[in-house]
């Protein structure tokens, strides 16, 4: 069975705090891909070319400040609310939606920059990571 939700743990500023990751539908995760394979494989090949692909995850992290610089301002707060749109985080009383309809369900979210770029970047590897990878839909060999 496809799993369509993954639990992460992340360090805030608040401590230790929980996050469910839940798959961006269809159309949502073709726009994401379309948009980094423009904008952002042009930085990654180099790091990423031959690579084996358990390294990969490592040579994006390492390619995330390039990447930044790369980003108008504009493709940044688009990539990250869509990203943030599907996370939630745990609370007491249950799962509350990071990001919805254009503001912040979490309102210490609003200005922790790093947790909001770590989720995004957690997003983003874990829906589209299969694309990638030799069981998706370009293997190495058609690299």
């Amino acid at each position: 069975m496809r799993e369509n939700a993954k639990m992460i743990t992340l360090r805030t500023p608040e401590g230790e705090r929980r996050f469910r990751l839940r798959k961006m539908d269809a159309m949502t995760g073709a726009c994401l891909l379309k948009f980094i394979v423009e904008k952002v494989s042009p930085v990654l090949t180099p790091l990423t070319e031959g690579a084996e692909d358990s390294a990969i995850p490592a040579a994006v992290e390492k390619a995330l400040p390039m990447v930044l610089q790369e980003l108008s301002d504009e493709d940044l707060r688009r990539v990250m609310l869509r990203c943030l749109r599907h996370v939630d985080m745990e609370l007491p009383a249950g799962f509350h939606p990071v990001h919805l309809r254009d503001r912040f369900g979490i309102p210490e979210l609003e200005e922790d920059t790093v947790t909001c770029l770590r989720l995004t970047y957690h997003e983003i590897l874990w829906c589209l990571a299969g694309f990638f990878a030799a069981s998706g839909l370009l293997t190495r060999e058609e690299a």
